[in-house]
């Protein structure tokens, strides 16, 4: 099973602009593709320095061992996500 990270932050007018990507992302992957949204704040600044998210809004896709396959940043579209979930199906068959 894959992992979709979105790291985001709510003063980041790019993440709201990409937050209904992520919606239908979780919509349309909902068992298929395991859904983590990580709000960017004091607490949790450590782990986006520890995932070496230095852009925001960011969505990272990692195995079932948290290596990370690919990501994308800034301002995406669905196609965009999609586009990197099926070259990393075809790599993982």
């Amino acid at each position: 099973m894959l992992f979709a990270v979105f790291y985001t932050s709510k003063y980041c007018p790019t993440c709201s602009d990409v937050e209904h990507v992520w919606r239908e992302l979780k919509r349309l992957y909902k068992g298929e593709l395991i859904t983590i949204k990580v709000e960017y704040s004091a607490e949790t600044s450590k782990i986006l320095k520890e995932k070496g998210i230095s852009w925001l809004p960011a969505i990272v896709i990692y195995d079932e061992d948290w290596k990370e396959i690919r990501r994308v940043e800034g301002n995406f579209r669905l196609e965009d996500i999609e586009k990197i979930l099926r070259r990393v199906e075809q790599i993982l068959k």
